[in-house]
């Protein structure tokens, strides 16, 4: 019997047949630089579970994601990421959202501390912790607290040690000034609420500072000891405040135009309507019941009152 062998026919046979046993042992490539590629998953990486075959077929992770940083906790395993794996600056605060946990503060510095000094030569504005909302719109239609920053004391039949207690102090918020022996800043205090400091805000205004009383669902009645207090700590012999309330400020003379404060109805306004003014010439408006000291005396009286709609009646200096 006589045999015919194609020798073309045979070679391209063995040479398939050598590239799939190849492909099957892990040696092949299926592009050329395959293995030169940084973008590429290696064994190593299906081995360590960081990248699951689940995750290969929903196609949540592709090479431009990891360049740009963008994979979501969901598509990684746990620990299967770390630090010396991110680039710098690889994660955007906008792939955070609400991701970031704080546990609790068993330090006596709290469970999140910053300490800055700024030397003599500083320049600009520095905050250890800042926070910027911009809401727009309707935003608020359904929530309660709007603001870049809140602080929430929670607690129920608190008892601090007595011999210590006075010095304890509970707040939502706490804003300290510690300053020795002088400071030229023009505005100086524990806390600061400011109006307008990004430019001139007109419309709707607002308070600098507002008590306000939150029954939540108005169930259970909600009771304040004042909307203002004071409470003194220091035992320091002449130990004070100047003033109870001070409404006065010198003008400056750096910020570029008139600074004296200026209060376009009333210096204060009481809860019936009623205010007390003062300045050289008395109000033409006025609430029955209102009073105002006229900083230039006069022959009739220094205190006025106002006894009708809009009439002020000097009270005698007898």
């Amino acid at each position: 019997m006589t045999y015919t062998i194609n020798l073309k026919s045979t070679a391209v046979a063995i040479a398939v047949a050598l590239t799939a046993a190849l492909a099957i042992a892990g040696l092949g490539s299926t592009r050329a630089g395959a293995l030169a590629c940084d973008d590429c998953v290696s064994n190593n990486d299906l081995m360590s579970g960081a990248v699951t075959s689940a995750k290969i077929a929903q196609g949540t992770i592709e090479s431009g994601d990891i360049r740009n940083g963008t994979i979501q906790t969901e598509d990684l395993g746990t620990a299967s990421v770390r630090k010396v794996d991110i680039a710098s600056n690889s994660v955007d605060k906008s792939e955070l959202g609400n991701a970031v946990a704080l546990g609790n503060a068993d330090r006596a510095d709290g469970a999140v501390t910053s300490d800055v000094t700024l030397g003599t030569t500083s320049a600009g504005s520095y905050q250890n912790l800042a926070g910027d909302l911009t809401l727009e719109g309707a935003a608020g239609d359904d929530s309660v607290f709007l603001s870049p920053i809140m602080g929430n004391l929670h607690g129920s039949t608190l008892t601090p040690t007595a011999s210590g207690n006075d010095y304890v102090y509970h707040s939502g918020v706490v804003g300290a000034y510690n300053v020795d022996t002088s400071d030229t800043a023009g505005t100086k205090a524990g806390v600061i609420g400011l109006i307008g400091s990004d430019g001139s805000t007109t419309g709707t205004l607002a308070n600098g500072f507002t008590a306000v009383i939150d029954s939540g669902d108005g169930s259970t009645a909600t009771v304040g000891n004042a909307a203002y207090g004071v409470a003194y700590t220091s035992p320091a012999s002449g130990t004070h405040f100047n003033y109870g309330l001070d409404l006065y400020h010198a003008a400056f003379s750096d910020v570029g135009g008139s600074s004296l404060v200026d209060y376009g109805t009333a210096d204060i306004r009481l809860a019936a309507g009623t205010t007390i003014s003062s300045g050289s010439a008395n109000p033409s408006t006025c609430v029955t019941g209102s009073l105002f000291l006229d900083t230039d005396g006069g022959a009739d009286a220094t205190l006025r009152a106002c006894t009708a709609t809009n009439t002020w009646t000097a009270v005698s200096n007898e």
